[in-house]
């Protein structure tokens, strides 16, 4: 009898250990991707609560802080983006001079697929990554890394969180990813908003808040030492109440509701509004209500404002 339970003591020992083992292979395998067969579209995107940190990427694939939030991007930081022109999963449409403003991230070695992360064949035999199912790509003329200045009509960045899937987004606009300060209308890459005296508005990549004219006028010669008219990328094409402009000297300029856009040198730190006046405004996101214009202190006003007041208590005294 006591061999006998010896016997079963030291069975449930191993079984309990062959489980542990079991679990601990288990859960040092890749996991794969489940769901619909290879080529077939792939099933809409449902939100997810998912930090950029815990996301795994092949060695060419980086995360990077934008503007915009947590975007895809190579090894040196130039954010990622996907084109709606390619429409079928796993299959490009960029060849020819299309390749020469967007290049293809090219797998680099023997690295190999794994998760969503899959290769996608090309002509030259060079295979190029695709999340998803949606190839790749790097604009060639981004301006720096840890930017994106290129989201347009057919390209989107690509977000870490909330993935477009292949048919969203027609009109080329990527929602911002959860990081994102503020929730933006469709806007251009690189746009954010910032909180300011006057409400939510309008601000660069560098926080700094957004203007236009009231009654919209040419801004050149002395206007340009005091306005930085907001350049748009060669790519760049409408998105939502954006458009681009080309001024008198050739250079493109977005606008907002068909008003150029511009910064202001009088704000030198994010959520300034010191330019704010009759004639130019900051530019309020869609959400927001006008505030009204603070009173000017009795010290800034001018002689005339001041005699006007004082006029005006006259006369309100002696109507009494």
């Amino acid at each position: 009898m006591k061999v006998r339970a010896l016997s079963i003591i030291a069975s449930v020992a191993c079984v309990g250990i062959a489980a542990v083992l079991g679990n601990t292979v288990a859960a040092q395998q890749p996991v794969q991707q489940s769901g619909a067969a290879p080529g077939a579209p792939l099933p809409a995107l449902t939100p997810v609560t998912v930090s950029p940190s815990t996301i795994a990427t092949p060695p060419e694939i980086t995360i990077s802080e934008t503007p915009a939030g947590s975007l895809f991007a190579d090894r040196k930081g130039f954010t990622l983006y996907v084109t709606t022109r390619d429409s079928q999963p796993g299959k490009s449409t960029c060849f020819g001079p299309c390749v020469e403003q967007w290049p293809p991230l090219r797998s680099e070695g023997d690295t190999k697929p794994f998760g969503d992360w899959t290769l996608v064949s090309r002509d030259d035999g060079r295979p190029q990554w695709a999340y998803k199912g949606r190839p790749l790509y790097r604009y060639r003329w981004e301006a720096k890394p840890h930017w994106a200045e290129a989201q347009g009509d057919m390209w989107q960045y690509a977000p870490v969180v909330n993935f477009p899937p292949i048919g969203s987004g027609r009109r080329g606009y990527t929602p911002p990813p959860s990081d994102a300060k503020f929730v933006l209308p469709p806007t251009p890459g690189g746009v954010a908003a910032n909180p300011t005296k006057y409400g939510i508005v309008f601000a660069d990549s560098k926080n700094m808040t957004l203007y236009s004219q009231v009654v919209v006028s040419p801004c050149t010669g002395a206007c340009l030492d005091s306005w930085i008219p907001l350049a748009a990328p060669q790519a760049a094409s409408a998105v939502g109440d954006w458009t681009v402009v080309t001024r008198n000297d050739g250079a493109r300029q977005w606008a907002y509701q068909g008003r150029p856009v511009y910064r202001s040198v009088k704000d030198t730190k994010p959520a300034d509004a010191n330019a704010e006046s009759d004639t130019w405004r900051p530019i309020l996101l869609p959400s927001e209500k006008p505030r009204p214009r603070a009173a000017t202190p009795p010290a800034q006003r001018s002689p005339a404002q001041l005699t006007r007041g004082t006029a005006t208590t006259a006369a309100k005294s002696s109507d009494k």
